[in-house]
């Protein structure tokens, strides 16, 4: 998926997401089970989403 590892995680580790850029859609996985499914969605609502946090 090529997807990027955040930088903090928390003092637990364990809860952190992958994301993966493309030019027509954002790949989201759980980054404790790599071979698993993405979650996909176009780059327009993914930029929605992280603005509304």
């Amino acid at each position: 998926m090529g997807a990027g590892l955040p930088s903090y995680s928390g003092t637990t580790g364990g809860e952190c997401i992958e994301v993966a850029a493309q030019p027509c859609l954002v790949a989201v996985r759980d980054s404790k089970n790599p071979e698993g499914p993405a979650f996909t969605v176009a780059p327009e609502a993914f930029g929605a989403f992280v603005r509304s946090l």
